[in-house]
């Protein structure tokens, strides 16, 4: 046996940065960072996911299509700049992309500190601590968020926050807690 000095930046390798995700799809079904399933099928517009310190909203509009609603456009808000896309409420409807109100048309571009790409109907925006909004046109947009513990923990907004309690991800603009979904 040979005596070596432990040489942990040699043998260790930096732990993943855990992250939750949160999502809601179709007509739209929600599953919250808590993992709560519920229906809002309410048309309107809604704050999703907001962090209380900044740098990060997102927002959805449910609009009616036949007997439900789906989501139609998704605003992202990075704290200098605003991210919209919408979509034409059928299979596969295009997407139309906007940063601060103008329309954007290249696959890949940057806002400020905030990297947006395109792929076919899929619109990826990417912070630097690995935040990420997915927004997917399928008939309206499926979103998906995904956000490091440490954000997803203080978030508010209708996917609710990561604090393992999923009996308290309802609520109410003012921030009371619906008690009964």
């Amino acid at each position: 046996v040979r005596n070596m000095k432990w040489d942990p930046d040699k043998y260790c390798k930096e732990p993943q940065r855990r992250k939750r995700a949160a999502s809601s799809n179709g007509d739209p079904h929600q599953l919250t960072f808590d993992g709560y399933a519920y229906d809002m099928m309410a048309l309107g517009e809604f704050v999703t996911v907001r962090d209380p310190r900044g740098g990060l909203e997102v927002q959805s509009r449910h609009e009616l299509v036949g007997t439900a609603s789906a989501t139609s456009a998704v605003a992202v808000g990075t704290g200098q700049h605003r991210i919209t896309m919408t979509t034409v409420l059928q299979e596969k409807g295009p997407v139309t992309v906007r940063l601060d109100g103008q329309i954007r048309t290249e696959t890949a571009f940057d806002a400020g500190d905030v990297a947006v790409r395109t792929q076919g109907q899929v619109v990826t925006v990417t912070w630097p601590d690995g935040s990420e909004v997915r927004a997917d046109a399928v008939y309206g947009f499926f979103l998906t968020v995904t956000l490091p513990d440490e954000r997803a923990a203080r978030v508010v907004g209708s996917l609710g926050s990561a604090d393992h309690n999923m009996f308290n991800d309802l609520r109410m603009a003012d921030g009371s807690l619906v008690l009964d979904p």
